[in-house]
């Protein structure tokens, strides 16, 4: 009886939802997987124009790219605290705000130059960050993925506006190649502003399921663009044969079994570049300036465009970086859109209805801010506001905060599902958690 009517509910609400997309965008969500797809298409049939020349970009260059792809970045003072009084705060639209900036269209042009002021794109830089700042800006990757904010000197590839934000705090970057792109200009204004629009009416009617809607349509686009290919294939080949795959696949993963390789690769990448990219290794010996065009055709695989994606994220963790280092108002902990802040921010950068502005959440009177994602604090309205990534809440509390704060670890056991889609199982099983106390974390 309750199944029955969870899947009559379910279908009304499927219903309803297609109706309102198809009367808005003139599409059928049955056409879709996802919300993302459904998006991307509303984007392209609705407010896409066709001289916005976005690439769709595969291969070397969008592997290399995708080392400049950092999401969400967090920033916890001390490596854990606690607050008496202070203030969160959330930005108005994040992504769909700073979707309204210039973005890389076009084939992108590899090349050795060392200004970065003439990049609109991204760059190969050795970076030396300052030496007085709380909060360090620019994040590293390292070969286990683990993302950190090194305070001593470190090179990677990057967004070029990111780099040109950070200088501003003190960074010295130093340039050694990249990949130039053509500055598109208001490719996402309709699109985020007419769903800004449509969002703030059914606000006004006090329709907050639709205003959810289209807040859901507009967080969607960008996460589309970054989106990773799929559609990959597995070899088992010889010693020999190896070399042929490495030269002409893009290998996403190897396993070396005796002289045995099993590879995971998916599409034949240009040749030619990857030539190009091994004779001149982006920075010529003779010190002179190459720039390469590279012409992008539209292969088989999810329409994405990384360097969109990218520059979304780079926009949104420059956006941010003016509050991390204030001099009379220190930051207490960051994530993607919001902070908190030990004094309220000045009333220019706050409003609750315009796009990329912030606006105030909370006004906290006690808290713990533990590590990334694991805090808890009591609002001035006396709420408990609690977040721990992954556990239950069921199994947390106020008070578990305050002994990790003391320094005392804890471990918590949570019940999960495990999938056998082989066997067609599920199985019940205990898992624990274990919470280290602030004196375990270290810089």
């Amino acid at each position: 009886k309750f199944l029955s009517a969870d899947f009559k509910s379910l279908y009304e609400v499927l219903l309803k939802f297609s109706n309102i997309i198809f009367s808005d965008f003139s599409l059928n969500i049955t056409n879709f997987k996802t919300i993302s797809a459904l998006t991307l298409n509303i984007f392209l049939s609705n407010y896409y124009k066709i001289n916005s020349d976005i690439k769709i970009i595969n291969g070397p260059i969008e592997k290399e790219i995708r080392k400049a792809y950092y999401g969400g970045l967090i920033h916890v003072a001390d490596n854990g605290i606690k607050v008496d009084q202070a203030y969160a705060y959330d930005v108005n639209s994040m992504y769909p705000s700073v979707m309204l900036n210039d973005f890389p269209v076009g084939n992108p042009i590899m090349s050795t130059d060392t200004n970065l002021n003439n990049y609109f794109g991204f760059c190969y830089a050795i970076i030396i960050p300052p030496l007085n700042l709380d909060h360090f800006l620019i994040p590293f990757r390292d070969n286990t993925g683990k993302i950190s904010f090194p305070q001593n000197k470190f090179e990677g590839i990057y967004c070029s506006e990111l780099l040109k934000k950070s200088i501003k705090y003190g960074y010295i970057i130093k340039i050694k190649g990249g990949f130039k792109f053509r500055k598109g200009k208001n490719i996402f204004d309709q699109f985020v502003l007419d769903l800004k629009s449509r969002r703030d009416n059914a606000k006004k009617e006090n329709n907050l399921a639709l205003s959810t809607v289209y807040k859901l349509l507009s967080n969607s686009l960008y996460g589309r663009m970054g989106m990773n290919r799929l559609d990959s294939k597995t070899a088992i080949v010889d010693l020999e044969e190896f070399e042929n795959y490495y030269y002409n696949k893009n290998i996403i993963d190897e396993i070396r079994l005796n002289n045995k390789i099993i590879l995971k690769y998916n599409d034949n990448i240009n040749t030619e570049l990857i030539k190009l990219i091994n004779k001149y290794n982006l920075v010529n010996k003779k010190g002179e300036n190459k720039e390469f065009n590279i012409i992008v055709n539209k292969q088989k695989g999810p329409l994405t465009s990384l360097p969109i994606a990218v520059f979304v994220t780079a926009y949104a963790q420059a956006k941010l970086m003016d509050f991390k280092n204030m001099k009379n108002n220190r930051l207490l902990y960051s994530d993607t859109d919001s902070i908190v802040l030990e004094k309220k921010l000045n009333n220019s950068f706050v409003d609750n209805i315009k796009l990329g502005f912030f606006k105030l959440e909370h006004k906290i009177k006690e808290g713990y801010f533990i590590a990334p994602k694991l805090y808890a604090y009591i609002n001035d309205k006396n709420e408990e506001i609690i977040k721990a990534k992954g556990i239950h809440k069921n199994l947390i509390s106020y008070d578990l905060f305050k002994e990790l704060y003391k320094g005392n670890s804890i471990t918590l056991t949570q019940t999960i599902f495990k999938r056998d889609y082989k066997k067609s199982e599920v199985y019940i099983k205990e898992r624990d958690i274990n919470l280290s106390g602030k004196k375990d974390f270290k810089s």
